[in-house]
């Protein structure tokens, strides 16, 4: 009887683990990131949509925003505590990704945290 108890205990942690949300990966499962070129005299507004917690949680669509809003996105703080050189404002990109059913916020920061690494050498 004794063994039984430890053996049901993995069973039931066999299931716990296979009732997660399918999100442990720390990157997005398809993202693209495209620079928009720069418009002279011409103001062009910008949207960041999406994510876990929104209406759409499987899908971001960022147009035409900063890299400093993508910063203030990945860590949590507001643009203005964010410092740097002047491109990281002036500079706008476009993206667009895939993120992964059952994604935390959490989560979905440290995928935004790795793009930034990754494609940014942030």
């Amino acid at each position: 009887m004794k063994q039984f108890i430890p053996m049901a205990a993995l069973a039931a942690l066999a299931v716990c683990a296979a009732a997660q949300p399918a999100a442990e990966s720390s990157e997005f499962e398809a993202v693209s990131v495209k620079p928009v070129p720069r418009v002279v005299n011409q103001t062009m507004s910008f949207w960041m949509k999406g994510g876990p917690g929104t209406g759409d949680p499987t899908r971001i669509d960022y147009h035409n925003t900063s890299l400093n809003n993508l910063i203030a996105q990945a860590y949590g703080v507001s643009d203005w505590q964010i410092s740097g050189p002047d491109w990281i404002r002036t500079e706008h990109y476009d993206i667009v990704a895939t993120v992964a059913p059952g994604s935390t916020k959490e989560q979905f920061n440290q995928m935004f945290a790795g793009l930034l690494k990754e494609r940014f050498q942030f």
